[in-house]
C-alpha cells in the first residue's frame, strides 16, 4: 500500500530575506517532489530578529502555506558556531552540555542560558561542533508556525543541513567541509569524528577566488598540518552559475549536490537553494 507524505514547507531565513517553498507530499515515483508554491519576502539586513519573525507571521497567514510541516534552514550568518572539547571523565550528556555552555561563554562573552545550544556528539568524539541560536528567536519561529497550523518540525543551520545531507559521502573521513551561502563561506575542519575548527567568512562575487584564498588561509593555521598527503576538501551550498561551478570544479574540492532543481531556472535555484537544502538532489 502506498503511503502519502504530508506537504512540506521549507523556509530559508537570511539576514535580509525569507524564502518559502511548499512541496507536495504526494508520491511522484522517482522524480523530485513537486513545487507547489514559492515566494521571497525581503527586509532590511540590519533588522532585528523580531522583524524577521513578524514577516514570517504575516506571510504564513496566506492559505497556500498552511497545513504543511515546516522545516527551517537558517543562514549561517544568523548562527554562532564553536568547537567544544568533551571534558575528560564526563559521565553523561548533561555534563557535556554544561561544558559546552561554558565554552560558548568563553568564545562569545554572553550568557549561555539565553541561547539554545546544540552539539554534534558522535560516539568517542573528543572535540564537538556546537551551534547556537537565541532561545527567544527559536520560540518565536515555532509559535508563528503553530499559529498558522504549520508546525515547525526542524530548525537547522545551513552548514549543518548540508553536512547531514552529505554524511553518507563524508562519514568519518578527515578533511575540510565548506559551505557557500549568499555572501558567506563556512569552513570546518574535521579529523575522523572530531571537529577541529569552524569559521565563517564574508565573501564577494568572486566565489572561486575567495574560496581558493580562504582555504589556503585555513590550511596555514590548521593545527594538524603535519600530514604529507593532501587533505580531502568537500564543497557544498550555493556554488554560483555554471561558469563559477566550472572554476570550482577545477579546484581540489569535491563539489556536492546538483547544480539545480530539475525544471527550474538558474535564478530560481539561486533563490531557493537555502530553503531546499534538506531536499536538494545529489545529482540531476
Amino acid at each position: 500500500m502506498l503511503r502519502f507524505r504530508r506537504d512540506r514547507l521549507y523556509l530559508g531565513l537570511e539576514p535580509d530575506r525569507l524564502t518559502l517553498v511548499r512541496l507536495s507530499g504526494a508520491w511522484s515515483g522517482f522524480s523530485l517532489p513537486r513545487v507547489m508554491f514559492s515566494t521571497i519576502i525581503s527586509f532590511e539586513e540590519s533588522a532585528p530578529d523580531s522583524t524577521r519573525v513578524e514577516a514570517l507571521r504575516q506571510e504564513l497567514r496566506a492559505p497556500q502555506w498552511q497545513g504543511a510541516e515546516s522545516h527551517f534552514v537558517l543562514s549561517d550568518r544568523l548562527v554562532r558556531y564553536f568547537v567544544a572539547e568533551r571534558p575528560p571523565g564526563a559521565r553523561n550528556v548533561e555534563e557535556v552540555q554544561l561544558a559546552a555552555g561554558l565554552r560558548f561563554e568563553d568564545v562569545f562573552g554572553v550568557p549561555a542560558s539565553e541561547w539554545t545550544i546544540q552539539l554534534d556528539m558522535p560516539p568517542f568524539a573528543t572535540h564537538q561542533l556546537g551551534c547556537a541560536l537565541r532561545k527567544t528567536f527559536v520560540a518565536d519561529l515555532v509559535a508563528a508556525c503553530s499559529h498558522a497550523k504549520s508546525p515547525a518540525v526542524s530548525i537547522t543551520p545551513f552548514a549543518i543541513s548540508e553536512f547531514n545531507r552529505a554524511h553518507s559521502v563524508i562519514g568519518d573521513k578527515s578533511g575540510w567541509f565548506s559551505v557557500f551561502g549568499r555572501h558567506s563561506l563556512w569552513i570546518g575542519q574535521k579529523k575522523g569524528s572530531d571537529w577541529l575548527s569552524a569559521h565563517q567568512y564574508t565573501v564577494t562575487e568572486d566565489v572561486a577566488g575567495d574560496f581558493s584564498r580562504l582555504m589556503a588561509q585555513e590550511c596555514l593555521r590548521a593545527t594538524s598540518s603535519s600530514s604529507t598527503t593532501s587533505p580531502m576538501i568537500w564543497l557544498s551550498g550555493l556554488l554560483g552559475n555554471s561558469a563559477t561551478r566550472q572554476k570550482l570544479a577545477s579546484s581540489p574540492a569535491l563539489l556536492l549536490g546538483a547544480s539545480g532543481w530539475s525544471g527550474e531556472s538558474e535564478e530560481w535555484n539561486a533563490s531557493y537553494r537555502l530553503a531546499l537544502s534538506p531536499e536538494w538532489p545529489a545529482c540531476v
